[in-house]
């Protein structure tokens, strides 16, 4: 890649024959104490205390996950990973905006991101949240904003992942991702979760339109109707459904610092015989560390996270 700039190209790779899914074994897992719903809990737990935290506190516990609270030091984040050898997603997080002037700014501020990350020549692309957009307040004024941003990403070259919410916002998410990748085809990408009973044909659907996919397991408390809730059986569809994507010959970033999916996805790779290389290879791969970052003044947590790379492209990669 050249001064920062990432172009995504529609994969170009062999219609793979479905593979069994990897079955996953409760002596498997490795790395966790305690039950998928006790982790939610206490999710919960530190979204409920958090507002009342100091914050000096929270900077400190923050440190670990965010590149920092300017757009300076983002960048300087950035520009570290990439000389580690890592891409870098960066991700301004101000969901559910309800103003509407509000959502201007956020909209100029995720353009301010993808312009810098030009200027300066750093290899990142954005992600961004739609209710940052005004997707609360209307979905065509969204529509706009999110217009705004993607022009940006297609004058300089860049990529943008469009973050998955909760589930009242799946559909409208899916719908405006889908006419964002009609637009601007190569610029646009969309996270799908693994616990959501919808997502295997979620990913039938989008991957026939071309879409390039972000696959994480879902952090969001959702109604068992909707969502799977034991730890199991999200692992298990997570590998189910990455295997469909590739399926597809999409490209995937595989978003998670769970051993099981990691060990899990190495496998599911090697069987398909697409190796760990270069990014002239069919298979880009990467195991990155904390690659997200955070702008505005905000602390926000983007996650350390690994994320393996498969895709059907011969071109850099997206995170």
């Amino acid at each position: 890649m050249v001064s920062g700039q990432l172009q995504e190209k529609e994969p170009n790779i062999p219609h793979y024959t479905p593979r069994p899914p990897i079955t996953i074994c409760p002596n498997s897992i490795t790395g966790g104490v305690g039950t998928f719903a006790g982790m939610k809990l206490l999710d919960s737990l530190i979204s409920a205390v958090l507002p009342i935290t100091p914050k000096p506190l929270v900077r400190v516990v923050a440190k670990k996950y965010i590149a920092g609270e300017t757009l300076n030091d983002a960048m300087a984040t950035v520009a570290r990973l990439n000389h580690e050898g890592t891409m870098a997603t960066v991700d301004v997080l101000g969901e559910f905006v309800k103003n509407p002037d509000v959502a201007r700014q956020e909209t100029n501020n995720n353009i301010a991101v993808i312009e810098e990350i030009t200027r300066r020549g750093v290899e990142s692309n954005l992600s961004v949240k739609l209710t940052s957009l005004g997707l609360d307040i209307d979905k065509e004024f969204c529509w706009e904003n999110m217009r705004r941003v993607f022009q940006a990403a297609a004058r300089t070259g860049n990529f943008v992942r469009i973050d998955m919410e909760n589930s009242p916002y799946t559909d409208s998410t899916i719908e405006l991702a889908r006419r964002a990748h009609a637009e601007f085809p190569g610029h646009v990408g969309i996270v799908l979760q693994a616990y959501l009973r919808r997502t295997q044909q979620d990913i039938r659907q989008l991957a026939a339109e071309g879409m390039h996919f972000r696959l994480c397991k879902g952090i969001y408390v959702e109604s068992e109707a909707i969502a799977f809730k034991g730890r199991e059986e999200v692992q298990q569809n997570y590998l189910d459904c990455l295997n469909i994507i590739l399926d597809h010959g999409c490209y995937v970033g595989i978003a998670t610092h769970d051993d099981v999916l990691i060990d899990g996805a190495r496998a599911i790779i090697a069987e398909r015989k697409l190796p760990p290389s270069s990014m002239n290879s069919r298979c880009c791969w990467a195991c990155a560390t904390p690659n997200a970052a955070s702008l505005s003044g905000r602390v926000t947590t983007c996650g350390s996270m690994s994320r393996l790379v498969a895709t059907g492209t011969a071109t850099p990669s997206a995170v």
